[in-house]
This record gives structure tokens, C-alpha cells and sequence, in this order.
């Protein structure tokens, strides 16, 4: 089974407890990055599409730890836990 992997994942606070994230999807099997993933924020409404070039931004995330989940077509999808500080982003 191919495997995913979200990369370079990246948040930026803003001053309502929200936050933007930000990275990349890269099918690590053969180092290509994936268009067309969905990338959601499990527990919410959230997501977003990566671009051609597996670039992907999901807006409005809440302040706290959240879980992406990336889903591709014919392959498995992939999760990875993240935390959102309204002080210094995502960790």
C-alpha cells in the first residue's frame, strides 16, 4: 500500500483563538507530492485541497490539539496529531 505523509505542516495564530495550517502532502514511496488529497481537521467541518504541487491551507482551525487526516484516492488515509498555540503555531 502507498503510504502519505503530511509535511512542512505549519500553523499561524490569530487573535481569536484561531489559526491557519499549512504544508505539504507527499506520497513517501516514491517522493512525489499529491494533488488533489483532502486534508481535514477530524472533528470538524475544516479541510482543504492540496494543488498540483501538494501545497495545501486550512483556515479558521480552533486553538488546541487537533488531528489532520489526508485521504487520497486508492490509498489509505493518514493521520497526524498537531497542536495549535495561539503563542508560537503548531507543535
Amino acid at each position: 500500500a502507498l503510504a502519505t505523509c503530511l509535511l512542512a505542516v505549519g500553523a499561524h495564530a490569530q487573535a481569536t483563538a484561531t489559526g491557519v495550517i499549512d504544508g505539504r502532502v507527499l506520497n513517501t514511496e516514491n517522493g512525489k507530492y499529491l494533488g488533489s488529497a483532502v486534508i481535514s481537521v477530524e472533528g470538524t467541518n475544516l479541510q482543504g485541497v492540496s494543488d498540483d504541487y501538494g501545497y495545501f491551507e486550512i483556515r479558521n482551525v480552533p486553538a488546541g490539539p487537533a488531528t489532520l487526516k489526508a485521504t487520497y484516492a486508492g490509498q489509505a488515509s493518514q493521520t497526524l496529531p498537531v497542536i495549535v498555540t495561539a503563542d508560537s503555531g503548531l507543535s
